[in-house]
């Protein structure tokens, strides 16, 4: 995936790949980046990763909501913003995207370091008991966040879960 990625971004004629806009990312030229519903996996998410890195100043939103990333493509974008050195991304949108306990921990991360962003869409998971554990003790509502959706379908939080979201946000300054 990172091959097809890095041969991907090698080619400046190449407008878009699986819907990702490519030329637009390059120039700088968007505020928010829809590409909800359209299959993003393991390798859109690397080569997305690739692009924001370093070309994302001007992006405020990320919508990839009803895609495929799981665990491993939350965790490659997540943490490419968390790096990022430019971006200003206010608003990450990854409703549904089967993100479990590990992306989680990522989410977190992100979250935590990520002066910009104030939203946060996690419904539709499946991030569990230990999904809220690492959310908490990575410090998601430490940082700016002033939004997080995280709704009970399929997230499968429980009455654990909730609990853990619930102390940890009445015990936070």
């Amino acid at each position: 995936a990172q091959q097809l990625a890095a041969a991907g971004l090698a080619k400046p004629n190449l407008e878009v790949f699986s819907a990702i806009p490519l030329k637009e990312l390059r120039t700088d030229s968007l505020t928010t980046l829809k590409l909800s519903s359209k299959g993003l996996g393991i390798p859109e998410a690397i080569v997305l990763a690739d692009l924001l890195g370093s070309v994302s100043a001007s992006l405020t939103k990320i919508l990839v909501r009803v895609n495929q990333l799981g665990d491993k493509g939350a965790t490659i974008l997540c943490n490419t913003l968390r790096e990022s050195k430019v971006t200003k991304v206010q608003e990450l949108d990854l409703h549904y995207n089967s993100i479990g306990p590990d992306g989680a921990k990522a989410i977190a991360a992100m979250c935590a370091a990520m002066a910009s962003l104030t939203s946060i869409d996690l419904a539709a998971n499946e991030l569990g008991v230990e999904g809220a554990k690492a959310l908490m003790e990575g410090g998601a509502f430490m940082g700016s966040l002033t939004e997080c959706k995280l709704a009970s379908h399929n997230n499968k939080l429980g009455i654990e879960g909730w609990t853990t979201i619930f102390n940890a946000l009445r015990d936070s300054p």
